[in-house]
């Protein structure tokens, strides 16, 4: 894992400046955006996938922490080099992340699905992570993502009229 580009230096003028970078990973660039503030860094992970990153305005609530978002593989500023957008792939990509952010234990807050790469990196990876945050996680992929579907196609069909539930069927698409 190798930076392509070199951060401004942390400590000048502004410490707390917002450095961006791009990180080699085995399989990605990532375009990594980091503040200087004090602290285990706290990564912030989007939705999707396949989604560039939207949590820059809500990493900003957190002023003096030291603060990480990023562009997950093959989406925004970052690109993929292997073709592998699997949950594996983007686990790895967050733990060389954490590598190279030199943390020996990061925070994740996870929105939607990067809630279930949270949970995910928190399962392979426990002692490097010092506390989660999980907003309105993704309850998985695959069969899990069709399971929940159903049941919340099933509960809303259950309690809503006709005319609703075509509305509802008609937006989602």
């Amino acid at each position: 894992m190798t930076t392509e580009r070199s951060p401004t230096p942390v400590g000048g003028p502004d410490r707390h400046a917002t450095q961006s970078v791009l990180v080699q990973t085995d399989g990605a660039q990532l375009s990594v955006r980091a503040s200087g503030g004090d602290g285990e860094p706290i990564v912030f992970l989007s939705g999707g996938p396949g989604m560039p990153d939207y949590l820059d305005e809500v990493a900003e609530l957190v002023p003096g922490r030291r603060v990480v978002t990023y562009d997950q593989r093959g989406t925004g500023g970052s690109t993929m080099t292997d073709g592998d957008f699997s949950t594996d792939a983007h686990v790895a990509d967050l733990e060389q992340l954490r590598q190279h952010l030199g943390a020996e234990r990061i925070h994740l807050f996870g929105h939607s699905w990067g809630g279930m790469l949270a949970q995910l990196y928190a399962t392979a990876h426990v002692s490097s992570v010092a506390s989660l945050f999980l907003c309105s996680p993704t309850p998985g992929v695959g069969a899990d993502w069709v399971a929940m579907e159903r049941d919340v196609m099933a509960y809303s069909k259950q309690r809503s009229s006709s005319a609703a539930f075509a509305v509802m069927g008609v937006r989602s698409l």
